[in-house]
């Protein structure tokens, strides 16, 4: 049986569910987590920015750019808040982000006692930014918190999705003597033969086709598919602001707009 503190817990979920990569500021509420993080040095590099602001921006970025989820942790309260802006970002371009907030002691929630980085209901302005979020109330529970989390923000439509971690519970101890597994990923619908044999018609019958692409083709894997159709029936491709590398503008094979 082993003795692993809650911080311990939440890194070794990350861990499995092989995450190399965290933007995150420390606080006094992270403590436990930050140790677990230098413990796993090897496996997870931290980035460090000067706001957290910064943490959600380049969470997302990472998460368009590397095609996994992008991870961000803060301190509750202002560092929550501040976050928020990249949160919302991450919201509109449906991007798998991870966000990782610290919470005041857990015995003390909703109390208003104005304890450091208190405010009222932070778990209500997380459930507006993100996709899916919860509060863990259990130090034990935060392997599967965490992994439900990963689950959410995976199903189609992705999006971020929050996770909020009262400090005691990542100080508090836990014996365990199971291995942690990552998060089950969800099954995705095949898609409709019918609305398949529809848009083929559609694009049949046109005389000026074009294809418009967005985020969803990133998302979903469907560059090569996309390039197949519209080398094969020459079909000019416009590509949204979030649907930005579904195809290389270079590829010469291609009318892009």
């Amino acid at each position: 049986m082993t003795q692993l503190t809650g911080g311990q817990l939440l890194i070794k979920t990350l861990l499995a569910n092989q995450v190399d990569s965290v933007f995150a500021i420390p606080g006094v509420q992270l403590d436990w987590a930050f140790d677990a993080l230098s413990e796993a040095k090897e496996h997870i590099q931290l980035y460090v920015p000067r706001h957290e602001q910064t943490t959600t921006y380049m969470a997302d970025g990472y998460a368009r750019v590397r095609g996994k989820p992008g991870v961000a942790m803060v301190v509750p309260g202002p560092g929550m808040l501040n976050a928020g802006a990249g949160l919302a970002t991450a919201v509109s371009a449906h991007s798998p982000l991870l966000f990782l907030v610290g919470q005041i002691h857990s015995t003390a929630l909703g109390a208003g006692h104005g304890l450091l980085h208190e405010i009222k209901d932070q778990t209500a302005v997380m459930q507006a930014l993100t996709k899916y979020n919860q509060c863990v109330r259990s130090s034990a529970d935060i392997p599967t918190a965490v992994n439900e989390a990963i689950s959410t923000m995976l199903g189609a439509p992705s999006g971020p999705v929050g996770v909020e971690f009262p400090h005691d519970l990542l100080e508090q101890k836990v014996a365990t003597s199971t291995k942690i597994s990552a998060a089950q990923p969800q099954q995705l619908p095949p898609p409709d033969p019918k609305l398949v044999a529809q848009i083929g018609q559609v694009l049949n019958q046109a005389q000026f086709p074009v294809i418009y692409a967005g985020g969803g083709v990133i998302a979903s894997g469907a560059s090569q598919a996309l390039r197949a159709v519209a080398k094969k029936l020459q079909i000019p491709v416009v590509m949204s602001d979030n649907g930005l590398g579904a195809l290389s503008a270079r590829d010469p094979g291609l009318f892009l707009v």
